[in-house]
Parts: structure tokens; C-alpha cells; sequence
């Protein structure tokens, strides 16, 4: 097949969008499917990579290359395939990543607090927000979207969560290719090995924006160590916080007003570089996420995990975590004080982690995909 993989977002550029497309295209191209990955990300560094980029393309060149493919698939929320896929009669398929047609911020999530998840309150709220232009211009902009998943060849949900949250006409499940290898453990005891130079150590992972709930992680975190009682020759609790973001200088001051600075380590380390020191590891979002790769990952790489339960965190992570209701900080402080004190059940985690990332491994999405292309194509 030829197949026309829309990313606004792309390589050199680093998110969650991005690297999923990225293993996505190369993926099929592997497979022996002619791929071609058009983005507005700008660049002129090479990549190696077994399937052609086209950056930011006029749309006269968008519909030549259109006219060229057996189907368009976009990942994301752009729809900017779509007039050229429906100009050269080709099919047009779509993953969603997050809420963009339930709402128009796309997250149910705006300015550091929730957002409706529906489409007329999310109008309101955006009008109260942003004013009367803004709130037009979102609506029309969310109207349309819903209009296309009513008509296009078939949606991609990439969760079960986000499945049933926003129900589409022609939807497929298929969980987000994530790349594992660079991160992945051989078996339990290099796991465990890993896990016993960081017993004490709490991580999370990720980006520091209010949704994400790295404060409630602090608050949490400051409860433990209030909770805390070590035996002679225990090492006290620290927190690992990886990543980086706007919220980084207000939550520093909070763990100072709080007293427990000291006892946090603050690293915009990559993932792959650090995985083998990562200790029990934390996702403690806010909002309902609506995909889950670091925890993904984070089972590749034999973590125990604490996730919170309302999104796709808790489905994927099943029985490899502890979970607990978002945002309340008295449940976290629990399960982590939990965990710090029973290395069975840590054990326990951790062998479930390494079950569970066999389901998710990468080739199992890219088969549901390439099955999903070939229905699309003899459809049409």
C-alpha cells in the first residue's frame, strides 16, 4: 500500500504525537508499505528512516501527493489532509489522541484547571474564558471536526478510556506504538537488580504542567514523610522528579514550603539514560489522560507504578499498579507509604509490569493498523 501518515508535529520535534507517528510510519515501512509522512515541522538535519518526510507542504504539492496514495491517515487533531484526501476521492482515517471532539481545548483541560469534556459547556466555558470571538472561532473549529469523524473511513481510539469517553462512528481500539527497546529489561531479576539500588526512591516522569499533578505528588510526598518510621540502617525516602516545564519554578517553591526540598531530586534526564535507576514510579495526573506511553514504558522497564485510576493510566497499567482516586493527595501518601513498606507486593508489581508490556510491544499496534488499511482499502 501507499499511505499518506499526517503528523503536524514531527521529528526533530519531541512529544508524545511525534514519537508515536514516528514508530507508526516506520513501522509500515518495515512491513513493506510505501510510506510518506507529511508535517509543518521545519528542518533540514537527515534522519534515517526507512519512509519519506515532506515538510510543510504547499497545497498544490498536498493534493499531487494525495493523488499518489491509496489512503490518508492523520494523527492528532488536524484535519488538514482531509480536503485533499476528499478532492482525490482517497480514504481518509484518523487516530485521536485526546478530546478534540468533545471540546475545544482538545484536553479538557484549560489555564491549569478542568474543562468540560463536552461540546456546549465547552463552548460556555471557552466564551467565559476567552471571550466571544475566541469561543466562535473553537466551536466552528470543534463543529467541523465532528462533522469529519461522522463521515471519514475510520477512527482510532487509543484507549479503551477515550474509546468510550468520545464514541465515534467506525472506531478501532489500537493502543499507541511505543518504542520500548532502548528501556526494556531482559527478565525479573535484572529488574529487581535495577530496583535495588533505588528502594527508597519515588519517580516520576514527565512534563511539569499543571494537568499532569506533580504538585499533588509533592503534597503527597510531604504526608509520607510525616508518616515516615525507619528502622536502624533504613534510608529515608527521596523523590526523583525527570522532566522539565512552566510549572518547574512554582513547584520547587512549594516542596520548600512544605519542608521537604531536601529530599528531592530535580533532572531533566532522558528516560532511556536513567530507566535502569528509576525507583517506584508515580503518574499522578490530574486530568483523565486519554493515552498512557510513559507507562508503557515504564512496565518495559520493570517499574512498580502508582497511577491515578480515572483515564487510560489505570486500563493500561492493570494490575501493575497501585491506583487512586485523582487528585486526592491522602490516597496517594497511602499507597506510597504502602509500597515503601512491602517489597512483596513491590515484587509482585514488578512482575505484572513485565507481563503487561508484552501486550503492548509496538509490532502488535502496527498489525491492528495495517489490518484496519487493508479493510479501508478494499472498502474503497
Amino acid at each position: 500500500m501507499k499511505i499518506l501518515l499526517y503528523s503536524h508535529a514531527f521529528w526533530p520535534s519531541i512529544g508524545g504525537v511525534e514519537r508515536v507517528s514516528h514508530n507508526l510510519a516506520k513501522g509500515l515501512a518495515e512491513a513493506g508499505h510505501q510510506v510518506t509522512v507529511v508535517t509543518e515541522t521545519e528542518s533540514s538535519e537527515p534522519l534515517d528512516v526507512p519512509f519519506k518526510i515532506v515538510r510543510n507542504a504547499s497545497s498544490n504539492e498536498l493534493n499531487r501527493l494525495t493523488a499518489e496514495q491509496d489512503l490518508v491517515h492523520s494523527s492528532g487533531a488536524s484535519l488538514r489532509c482531509f480536503p485533499a484526501a476528499l478532492k482525490c476521492g482517497k480514504p481518509f482515517s484518523w487516530t485521536h489522541h485526546g478530546y478534540q471532539l468533545l471540546c475545544i481545548d482538545g484536553a479538557g483541560w484549560l489555564n491549569g484547571s478542568p474543562a468540560p469534556l463536552a461540546p456546549l459547556p465547552s463552548a460556555m466555558h471557552h466564551w467565559r474564558a476567552s471571550g466571544t470571538k475566541a469561543a466562535a472561532v473553537g466551536a466552528g473549529k470543534l463543529w467541523l471536526r465532528r462533522l469529519v469523524a461522522q463521515i471519514c473511513s475510520a477512527n482510532v481510539a487509543t484507549s479503551e478510556h477515550a474509546l468510550l469517553r468520545q464514541p465515534l462512528p467506525r472506531q478501532r481500539l489500537i493502543y499507541n506504538p511505543v518504542d520500548m527497546e532502548s528501556i526494556a529489561v531482559r527478565d525479573l531479576p535484572e529488574a529487581e537488580r535495577n530496583l535495588s539500588r533505588s528502594q527508597s526512591t519515588f519517580t516520576f516522569v514527565g512534563r511539569l504542567v499543571t494537568e499532569k499533578g506533580v504538585d499533588d505528588l509533592i503534597h503527597a510526598f510531604a504526608m509520607l514523610v510525616q508518616m515516615e518510621s525507619l528502622e536502624p540502617g533504613e534510608c529515608a525516602s527521596t523523590l526523583s522528579i525527570m522532566g522539565d516545564g512552566p510549572e518547574k519554578e512554582s513547584l520547587k517553591r512549594l516542596a520548600e514550603q512544605l519542608g521537604v526540598a531536601a529530599r528531592i531530586n530535580w533532572s531533566t534526564a532522558l528516560l532511556a539514560t536513567e530507566s535502569d535507576r528509576l525507583g517506584i514510579c508515580i503518574i499522578p495526573s490530574a486530568w483523565e489522560e486519554p493515552g498512557a506511553l510513559i507507562v508503557l514504558e515504564l512496565m518495559a522497564a520493570g517499574k512498580p507504578l502508582i497511577v491515578s485510576e480515572r483515564g487510560c493510566l489505570s486500563e493500561c497499567a492493570g494490575n501493575a499498579a497501585l491506583t487512586f482516586p485523582n487528585r486526592d493527595r491522602v490516597a496517594l501518601a497511602q499507597a506510597m507509604k504502602r509500597l515503601r513498606n512491602d517489597r512483596a507486593l513491590v515484587r509482585e508489581l514488578v512482575t505484572a509490569s513485565l507481563e503487561r508490556a508484552e501486550f503492548f510491544k509496538p509490532q502488535a499496534q502496527i498489525d491492528k493498523y495495517l489490518e484496519l488499511f487493508a479493510e479501508i482499502k478494499a472498502r474503497n
